[in-house]
């Protein structure tokens, strides 16, 4: 802002000041419908006490804003005394009742703390002021010329447009975690909201998932949300089988306003431990005659699922036959299982019990047995013999049917080395557990294998997903399953306002569009000052296409769209500021003026020049200029 000060002939009182305000000028934008506040502080600066009365009506001593739809609020600070009435907060509104009349003494050196509300009902600029008036000292001393000294401070405001209504899911991902299926839901809490300032007629839920995913508390079709308003819903999740799975809940709305969308994922962990099982009895080597019956006992567990999940295989290496399949019968996991004398043969006997979990991992153990009489030749005591399949007679842990471990030996006799152990190359992708493959039971998976949007860690780095479109890799909340248009820019999904920059920023397809000039509005006045009940033509100077909107804080407009409109000062001298809005492209650049309306000089002297203060035989003040851009 540039000040201008113009000097009359005449030598004005030279008083030392009373009231002293921190700024000149005081900006306020606010969207139309919210509000806005600055803070400013009123100091005696002066050798003498100041007397304030506070809430009066407007012209009396105190505090008064000339800016609509605005209040101004103070609170009596220690180092000030109450006159009269009582102490505290007050507030005095432009269009309305004051409050107070509190007369306050401020002595030198003491600050008023005064905070300024702006609540804007209409989009568009306005223009004010703030002002504090004294009286004259009570002690004597001079506070300024005539005896009421004025400190104010010019206050501008911008109102932005209402924001369309939309609709926004909190938060727009959510995963369910695994349990086994009990008929149990897992609850995942989200917030359907509508953080634009106009109302939106939201539409039915559209949830596409399997059945095992339920929407509770959602807003019915055609019920309206509120500006600012939100609702809460829950979705539940109850998994009737362990296969993973991604789907999205959208809100539909009327009125062109973009669906809201939220991705639910059932992501099990798939890098679980296989399942674990034991034979407790019988013993290794246990020898049993012909005919009589053989129990089985072993021991069941999993580290994501109860054992009754477990599917069991009982098999017969010397048959080479399955003999029994199924799941456990309870959850505690320990099993026996008879197996009658007619599924015996004489002879060595290995019997491998093994355990397949819900994610296909498997495990097994075995034990070696013998029925009927002993073999012939039986050098490490695990009943089977060199001339039955025993490749190794001096080790008691090879023989054929016997568990394969990673340790370069062919333990279970059947001519291959390490196959099936668990640390091989099971899936044979030329990766074992050893050398980073995460899921050594699936070839796809491995170090350096392509990711897929698939819910598993497919290149075995620790995430899952990423570089898909069912993972959200600015980590703004969104992926481009839900929307996201830009997933290498957190600045750049569903929920967020478009800025003039020329990116679609919240993906709906559009960008605000930005100013085209870099040109302001420049508003004139002739004459620049004003005689009560005179008139003053206001001149507006604007970029083409551009609308002009003026705006004041005192007297009459003629037309306050016209690029050139007539201003009929009050009829008491005063100040009065005008301002000038131009809009273009959805930007807004405004002028302010001030114009002192003066009576005349009553010594008849006039003001030093030829212009026109002279002419018209007032004094022109101050004018004031100020251009911002928004």
């Amino acid at each position: 802002m540039i000040w201008l000060a113009f000097a009359c002939s005449t030598t004005p009182t030279v008083v030392s000041p009373v009231l002293a305000l921190d700024t000149d000028t005081v900006e306020l934008v606010a969207d139309a419908g919210g509000f806005a506040t600055a803070a400013v502080t009123v100091e005696n600066g002066g050798e003498a006490g100041a007397s304030l009365v506070l809430g009066e009506e407007a012209g009396d001593v105190g505090i008064e804003t000339t800016l609509a739809e605005a209040c101004v609020h103070w609170t009596t600070p220690a180092c000030a005394t109450v006159v009269e009435a009582a102490a505290g907060d007050a507030e005095l509104c432009a269009d309305g009742a004051p409050a107070g009349g509190d007369r306050l003494a401020l002595p030198v050196g003491c600050a008023l703390p005064v905070t300024l509300t702006w609540a804007p009902t209409t989009p568009g600029a306005a223009i004010g002021a703030v002002r504090v008036r004294s009286e004259r000292a009570a002690d004597g001393g001079t506070g300024g010329d005539p005896a009421e000294p004025t400190a104010e401070v010019v206050v501008t405001g911008t109102a932005t447009a209402a924001r369309a209504g939309r609709l926004v899911l909190d938060p727009p991902e959510l995963t369910s975690t695994w349990r086994w299926p009990d008929g149990v839901a897992t609850e995942l809490a989200l917030t359907l909201s509508n953080p634009g300032d106009t109302d939106v007629t939201v539409g039915a839920a559209d949830l596409g998932c399997s059945p095992a995913w339920e929407v509770v508390g959602a807003p019915t079709a055609g019920s309206v949300l509120a500006a600012g308003a939100s609702v809460s819903l829950t979705v539940q999740h109850t998994p009737y089988d362990p296969d993973p799975e991604v789907c999205t809940l959208r809100f539909g709305a009327d009125g062109g306003v973009a669906s809201a969308s939220s991705a639910f994922r059932f992501v099990p962990d798939t890098w679980s431990q296989p399942p674990t099982v034991e034979l407790l009895a019988p013993e290794p080597g246990a020898e049993f005659a012909e005919g009589e019956k053989l129990t089985l006992h072993f021991a069941l567990a999993d580290d994501q699922a109860p054992a009754s999940g477990i599917f069991i295989t009982i098999w017969s290496a010397a048959q080479r036959l399955t003999l029994a399949q199924g799941v456990a019968p309870d959850d505690d996991g320990v099993v026996e299982y008879d197996i009658g004398a007619d599924e015996l043969i004489a002879g060595p006997e290995t019997f491998r019990v093994s355990a397949l979990d819900w994610e296909f991992f498997t495990e097994f153990d075995a034990v070696p047995v013998r029925i009927g009489a002993p073999a012939a030749v039986d050098g490490d005591g695990d009943r089977w013999g060199p001339d039955e399949g025993d490749c190794d007679d001096d080790d008691a842990d090879v023989y054929p049917g016997a568990h394969e471990d990673l340790d370069g030996v062919d333990d279970d006799c059947d001519g291959t080395v390490d196959d099936g152990a668990p640390e091989a190359d099971n899936d044979r992708d030329g990766t074992t557990e050893a050398e980073g493959d995460c899921n050594d039971h699936d070839s796809a998976v491995g170090p350096g294998a392509p990711e897929l949007a698939n819910q598993a860690d497919d290149d075995c780095d620790g995430e899952a997903d990423e570089g898909t479109t069912r993972r959200d890799d600015d980590g703004d909340g969104y992926s481009e399953l839900v929307g996201d248009c830009d997933d290498a820019d957190d600045t750049v999904h569903p929920a967020a306002w478009d800025v003039c920059d020329g990116v679609d920023r919240d993906c709906d397809g559009v960008y605000t569009a930005c100013e085209t000039t870099t040109t302001g509005a420049v508003a004139a006045a002739s004459p620049d000052v004003c005689a009560p009940g005179a008139t003053v033509v206001l001149t507006a100077t604007l970029p083409a296409g551009a609308v002009a909107a003026w705006t004041a804080d005192g007297g009459e407009l003629d037309d306050a769209a016209a690029a050139t409109t007539t201003l009929r000062c009050g009829d008491e001298a005063g100040t009065v500021y005008v301002s000038l809005a131009s809009t273009l492209d959805g930007a807004t650049t405004f002028d302010v003026l001030r114009i002192d309306v003066v009576e005349a000089d009553p010594g008849g002297a006039g003001c030093a020049g030829t212009g026109a203060g002279a002419v018209l035989g007032f004094c022109l003040a101050t004018a004031v200029r100020g251009r911002r851009p928004r």
